[in-house]
Order: C-alpha cells, then sequence, then structure tokens
C-alpha cells in the first residue's frame, strides 16, 4: 500500500514538473512569433527586400557611367601597327591598347528623377503589404486562438455534463432501493454516461484540430503540447470612434493610394519620352606597340632608329576626347502618344480602385462593429439561458430524487443545461472575437 501511495505521489509530481515546463502561449505571444516566423511574411520581406534593390540601383542611374578596357595582342605576318596605321612584315608583333569612357544624360526630361520616385513609391508599396500580411495573419491568428480556448472550454463543459450524470448515477442504487427510480433509469444512466465520455472524445478532438490549425500559422510542428493561456478578458463592449482615420490608417486602402500615386509616376515617365535627350561623354586612351621605332635624326641630318620603351609610347600616343548627342523623337510610330494615353487611363483606374477600397474598408468597420454589437446581446443572453437552465435543472434534480418526477423529465432539464453552457460557452468567444478584431482595426 505505502509502495503504491509513493508510486502515485511521483507520479503526480512528474506531471507538475512537466506542466511547468510547457511554454503558455499568450495572444500576443503568438502574433510576435508568426510575424518572425511565419513563411507568407517571410516571402513578402524578400519582396521588400528587391524593392530596396530596385531603389538603389534608381539612385545610383544619377552617376554617369565609367568604364576602362585594356588590351595585349601578338600577331605574324603582314600586320597593321596601330600606333602608325602602317603594315609591318615581321614574325612576331605585340601591342597594347588601353581606354578609360564615361558618359552622362545631361537631360531626358526628367525621366531618371521619375523613375526614382515610382520606385520610392513601390517600396513603400511593399513595405504596406507586409504589413498587410501581418494584419490579415493578426486577425486569422485571433480567430484560431479563439477557437482554441472555445474547445478547451467545451472539453471542461463535456466533462462537467459527463461529472453531473457519473454523480447521479452513484446515487441511482439508493434511489433503487427506496423505489425512487426503475432498473431502466440505471441503465438509462449508465447509457448516457457513456454517450457524454464520447462527447468529452468529440471535443478533446475538436480542440486538437484547432491548436493544429493555430500551431501551423505559427510553423510549430508540436501542436499536441501546445498551450495557450485562458487569460482573456470579456470586455463590455468596444465602438469606433474615428471612422474616417480607421479606414485612412488600413493598409489596404493604403496600397490602393499608392498604387495611384504610381499609376501617376508611370504617366509622368511616359510623358517625358516626348522631350529631347541630351548626352555627354568623355574619354581617354592611349596604345603601345613594338613594331614601332623612334625616330631620331642627329645633328649630322643622319636618321637613327632607337627602341621606343612602353611607357614613352602610352604618354605620346595618349589621346582624349569629348562628345555631346542630341537625340529628338520626331516619330515613333504614336507608341509614346499611346503609352502616356494608357498611363492615364491607368490612373482613372487606380482612382476608382481607391473608392472602392475606401467603401469596402468602411463596410467593413462597419460590419464588425455592428457583429460586436450584434454578439454582446447573444452573449448576455446566453449567460441568462445558463442561469435558468442550471436552477430548472437544480429543482427537477432535487424532485426526481425525491420521486417526485420520471428521469425523462430530469434527462431533457440537463440536456437543456448542456446546451445552454455550450451555447453561452461558443457566445462569449465569438463576441471576444469581435472585439478583438474589431479593436486591431481600430489600432492599426
Amino acid at each position: 500500500m505505502l509502495k503504491r501511495t509513493l508510486t502515485i505521489i511521483a507520479s503526480l509530481l512528474w506531471s507538475v514538473f512537466c506542466i511547468a515546463q510547457t511554454k503558455v502561449w499568450t495572444l500576443e505571444e503568438c502574433i510576435g512569433y508568426a510575424e518572425e516566423h511565419n513563411i507568407d511574411i517571410r516571402k513578402h520581406s524578400l519582396f521588400t527586400d528587391k524593392s530596396e534593390l530596385d531603389l538603389q540601383e534608381r539612385k545610383w542611374a544619377f552617376v554617369p557611367s565609367l568604364s576602362a578596357s585594356s588590351g595585349y595582342t601578338a600577331s605574324t605576318g603582314r600586320v597593321l601597327d596601330p600606333t602608325t596605321y602602317q603594315f609591318v612584315q615581321t614574325n612576331l608583333t605585340s601591342n597594347s591598347s588601353s581606354s578609360v569612357e564615361g558618359s552622362i544624360a545631361l537631360f531626358e526630361g526628367g525621366r531618371k528623377l521619375k523613375n526614382f520616385e515610382k520606385s520610392r513609391l513601390s517600396l513603400k508599396a511593399s513595405l504596406l503589404e507586409e504589413e498587410s500580411v501581418k494584419y490579415n495573419l493578426k486577425l486569422n491568428i485571433i480567430a484560431a486562438y479563439m477557437d482554441v480556448l472555445c474547445t478547451m472550454e467545451q472539453v471542461e463543459i463535456a466533462r462537467k455534463s459527463a461529472g453531473l450524470i457519473e454523480k447521479q448515477l452513484n446515487r441511482s442504487q439508493n434511489l433503487l432501493n427506496a423505489g425512487s427510480i426503475t432498473e431502466s433509469d440505471v441503465l438509462q444512466l449508465r447509457s448516457q454516461l457513456f454517450a457524454s465520455e464520447n462527447d468529452i472524445s468529440s471535443a478533446q478532438q475538436s480542440e486538437k484540430m484547432a491548436k493544429l490549425t493555430l500551431c501551423e500559422m505559427l510553423e510549430i510542428e508540436d501542436y499536441e503540447s501546445f498551450c495557450v493561456a485562458d487569460s482573456l478578458i470579456v470586455e463590455d463592449n468596444m465602438a469606433v470612434d474615428n471612422i474616417d482615420a480607421a479606414i485612412y490608417n488600413n493598409p489596404e486602402y493604403q496600397i490602393a493610394l499608392l498604387n495611384q500615386s504610381i499609376a501617376e509616376a508611370d504617366y509622368k515617365i511616359a510623358k517625358s519620352a516626348y522631350f529631347p535627350s541630351l548626352y555627354l561623354s568623355a574619354g581617354y586612351g592611349t596604345s603601345w606597340s613594338d613594331a614601332r621605332k623612334k625616330t631620331i635624326q642627329s645633328p649630322d641630318g643622319t636618321i637613327r632608329y632607337e627602341t621606343y620603351s612602353f611607357f614613352e609610347q602610352y604618354a605620346d600616343n595618349a589621346s582624349a576626347y569629348m562628345s555631346f548627342g542630341l537625340k529628338i523623337p520626331i516619330l515613333s510610330g504614336l507608341s509614346v502618344r499611346n503609352t502616356a494615353k494608357r498611363a492615364e487611363v491607368s490612373i482613372k483606374e487606380a482612382k476608382l480602385v481607391a473608392i472602392e477600397s475606401y467603401k469596402q474598408v468602411r463596410k467593413q468597420i462597419l460590419q464588425t462593429q455592428i457583429d460586436c454589437d450584434a454578439a454582446r446581446d447573444k452573449y448576455l443572453r446566453a449567460q441568462e439561458e445558463v442561469n435558468y437552465a442550471e436552477e430548472a435543472l437544480r429543482q427537477i434534480e432535487e424532485k426526481y430524487n425525491l420521486g417526485m418526477t420520471d428521469y425523462l423529465s430530469w434527462n431533457t432539464a440537463l440536456v437543456e443545461y448542456s446546451k445552454a453552457l455550450y451555447s453561452a460557452s461558443k457566445q462569449k468567444y465569438v463576441f471576444v472575437l469581435r472585439c478583438a478584431i474589431l479593436k486591431a482595426i481600430i489600432q492599426i
């Protein structure tokens, strides 16, 4: 007996230790963890990185382009000397040339500046799209978190209902001996107890599925040991004080406004093609050839040829240039005009999309407010229903134990009480969910 008692105590202590080691996740922790590990957010973060690279490229477009080149050539036979432009006949001729070139667009109708502005807007839109993904994920996590809490509470309700049946079954033998109930009532109680245990299993399965859904959003594999904190506060009610501010701060509406600005930037870029373009180019180059000799005239008038060194030739053969280029668009098959017209149509489309987005966001906020108010009313009525059903069960149970009513009446009261508990639990978390969504919309 002592050994069994010690075994039970050790098992209880180990269970408490395991529970203590299990992390309990709050709603805020789930949202923060998902923002760091969710795949969709990480994918959009990569899109943002690409937009940043594109913006950097547009910045460097204002810097003149600069290139340098150098080459070495070895030839045999009759070869053209690149330093004298004369043919020479040798077994092996070597030559080298080097150059540095640079160019810059002095005027392109402001195309580079407009492209830079578009890239800046695109980066801002990419950041907002990432925020929109986080916002939608936050709403989904809130819903999944509430579903986990609701299923957890329904498991407890199922256990409570089973406990009431088991409690009544424990009394049944005394009631049977007293003649208050029949053998059939006892059998029905046993059958109902098995059914209630099935209800517990079903509720536990729903709880596991709810945890699995939430863990998939968090990119967590071990959903079975996942625990959430039941520390939510049922607020009295919530309301949107400034709906215009909530609409304006909504990421979906902000993206629609940015897309309108991007369409306007595309229109300005298309119009810049009407203007002429002016370019400036400059370069410096030199060359060397071992076939070339240095000509030296003596005081007596004779001429002799000496080796022309590499560095002397590079210094003597150096040349530099500067050029301006002007490109004037005259006829392009109406492509420039049509491109500008299409960009103008895109602006009109973007404006309509922005108006539509405003209406959709406004409808979403108002509908959430209405749903929140309706959920609050249903939750309060469900609480009253639980109170009345609990009192009815208590009174019928007293009569049933005294033999003043039959099993059917007691079972009906128990079923109604269980239904009221389930309904109240569901309505509570629906109300909390609506309030949480409305709060997320307000605090965007």
